[in-house]
């Protein structure tokens, strides 16, 4: 009974940290004429520097001294990750958070084929289907998001606000299009060196499964997409409903597809030369 209930926490806690995050970064980065980004990252990294060396002192957890060696090695992927966290605040500037919701999920993808490439993995039928319709609601989420703004500025002597919301609107797109190639560098790299995740999820995959995890990750789109319509007043149409509905149904068909992979993997036995009959 207690396993169950530390499960259900933690997969509690780990949706609200998710929520939350969008949420808090959102409404910092939307301010008019916002620039302060590397101000905003330094605060967030002090923050959590403070927040672990409090821990320790409460005795709480505990971790080694500084070393340069180890510095030196973590660099890149802290340099990494800190292009992660720039490249998402400067794309939730611009995007609304359904919109950043659902293009995060071509990071899934770069990251799929990046393990085929240099990691030897493979994507089953399931899986492709799967990403056949995360970019199907990426499709559907830009579409929404380009038609939803310009009947607002359909005035004829507005021309130069239209331009000036397709501008905004290419910004945020190029700026999610790098945040999702740096994020799967990032993971992509984390897998020779260590992995790196944050307390809760963590947690998570300890008190559950990588599998329930995952399904939990593809669940937790929609209410963060919701989020969005419900605190920042984002448009809410036929397109953008459906946008999360295909992400939503997409994220979920990942989750299955890769659990029955790992099935078939755990499954799969060699049989050893050496018990063969000539």
């Amino acid at each position: 009974m207690a396993s169950v209930s530390a499960a259900g926490t933690s997969v509690i806690c780990y949706c609200l940290a998710s929520i939350l995050m969008t949420l808090v970064n959102k409404f910092v980065v939307s301010g008019p004429h916002f620039s302060m980004t590397f101000l905003l990252l330094a605060i967030q990294s002090s923050v959590c520097i403070a927040c672990v060396l409090f821990v320790k002192r409460l005795g709480i957890i505990s971790f080694r001294q500084f070393d340069l060696q180890d510095a030196k090695m973590w660099f890149p992927i802290s340099f990494m990750l800190t292009w992660v966290i720039y490249t998402g605040s400067k794309s939730l500037q611009y995007l609304s958070i359904p919109v950043y919701t659902i293009f995060k999920n071509l990071t899934i993808i770069l990251i799929a084929y990046g393990e085929v490439l240099w990691f030897g993995g493979r994507v089953t039928t399931l899986t492709l289907i799967s990403f056949v319709f995360m970019v199907l609601s990426s499709v559907i989420a830009a579409w929404s998001d380009v038609s939803s703004v310009l009947p607002v500025y359909s005035d004829p002597l507005g021309f130069q606000s239209v331009t000036d919301v397709v501008y905004k609107l290419n910004i945020g797109y190029f700026w999610m299009f790098v945040n999702c190639l740096v994020s799967a560098a990032y993971v992509l790299t984390m897998r020779k060196p260590a992995v790196g995740i944050s307390y809760t999820t963590a947690w998570c995959i300890r008190v559950t499964s990588s599998t329930t995890y995952s399904m939990v990750g593809a669940l937790n789109k929609l209410p963060v997409a919701a989020s969005g319509m419900i605190f920042f007043g984002d448009v809410v149409t036929v397109g953008s409903v459906s946008a999360i509905a295909v992400g939503f149904f997409a994220g979920i068909m990942y989750a299955v597809a890769k659990n029955n992979q790992k099935k078939t993997e755990s499954t799969e036995t060699v049989i050893p030369l050496a018990n063969r009959k000539p």
